[in-house]
C-alpha cells in the first residue's frame, strides 16, 4: 500500500478511472474515501485502530496513542518502535486487502496475517541459525 507517495487505490481515483460508480468510502459508505478516510477517520477504521490498541497493551502492557500521522508514517518518538511500526505496516495492509475484497477489517484477519507472518519468519530464523535477531523483533508471540 503506497500511502506516502499517494498512490493508494481508493474509490477517488477508481472513480476517475471509471472502475467504479462512487467514490463513497467501501466500509462506512458516507464519506468519499479518501487515504486518510479510509485508513484512519472512518469509523470502521476507528474501530480496527482501537482494536489493534486493545490487542497490543494486552501482549506488552504498553498503552499507545495513534495518530493520522503515526498510522502513515510510523510512531516515530522514542526508542524501540520498530516492532509496533511493523505491526502498523500490517494493519494498514489488513485495511486495505479488506477494502478491495469487499470485507469489513477485522482484528481477528490482523491476528491471522501477523500469525502467517511470525511464523514464516520464525522458520527462516532457524534455517539461518538467526533466531536471536528473530526473537529482538518480535516482542510477543501472537
Amino acid at each position: 500500500m503506497k500511502v506516502l507517495n499517494y498512490i493508494t487505490c481508493t474509490n477517488i481515483l477508481l472513480k476517475k478511472l471509471g472502475v467504479v460508480d462512487s467514490d463513497i468510502c467501501s466500509f462506512c459508505n458516507l464519506s468519499r474515501e479518501e487515504i486518510e478516510h479510509m485508513i484512519f477517520t472512518c469509523s470502521v477504521s476507528q474501530n480496527f485502530w482501537n482494536d489493534f490498541k486493545w490487542y497490543w497493551y494486552c501482549n506488552t502492557k504498553e498503552t499507545i496513542l495513534l495518530s493520522l500521522k503515526d498510522i502513515i508514517v510510523g510512531v516515530l518518538a522514542g526508542n524501540g518502535n520498530d516492532f509496533l511500526n511493523y505491526c502498523i505496516l500490517v494493519g494498514k495492509s489488513v485495511i486495505y486487502h479488506c477494502k478491495r475484497n469487499n470485507r469489513k477489517p477485522s482484528l481477528q484477519s490482523f491476528k491471522l496475517l501477523l500469525c502467517k507472518k511470525y511464523h514464516t519468519e520464525l522458520y527462516i530464523a532457524q534455517k539461518n541459525n538467526i533466531l536471536h535477531i528473530f526473537h529482538k523483533k518480535w516482542k510477543f508471540k501472537p
